[in-house]
């Protein structure tokens, strides 16, 4: 497997073709990190036109030779931070259960209540 990405083959119609279809900016700087880097910048360069970090970069750089264009096109999903402990989410549960139960047992009883 070659080192540099210029060593491996760079579609431009491809390249064209997926910058066209993504428009999300964070794909598009990815693409461009490849793009940019066949064409002969150094590094600090690219770093400095893209203005993203060198560990960023290197990511992209190191994901191109295993996965081409479509890995990187691939969207980030971050996990999600959960808002409540589980402590809390347990205690929110019971307090919405007792609600629901008390309404529901209001309008046995009475009749009545929405």
């Amino acid at each position: 497997m070659p080192n540099k990405i210029s060593d491996l083959f760079f579609d431009e119609s491809l390249y064209s073709s997926y910058y066209q279809k993504y428009q999300q900016e964070y794909i598009r700087k990815k693409l461009k990190t490849i793009k940019i880097d066949v064409e002969g910048y150094k590094f600090s360069e690219i770093l400095g036109i893209l203005e993203i970090s060198d560990k960023t970069a290197r990511k992209h750089i190191k994901t191109y030779p295993s996965g081409g264009f479509e890995l990187l096109c691939k969207k980030t999903k971050r996990p999600k931070k959960e808002s409540l402990t589980e402590t809390q989410r347990l205690s929110f549960k019971e307090v919405v259960i007792k609600k629901v139960l008390l309404k529901w047992v209001w309008r046995v009883i009475f009749g009545q209540g929405k």
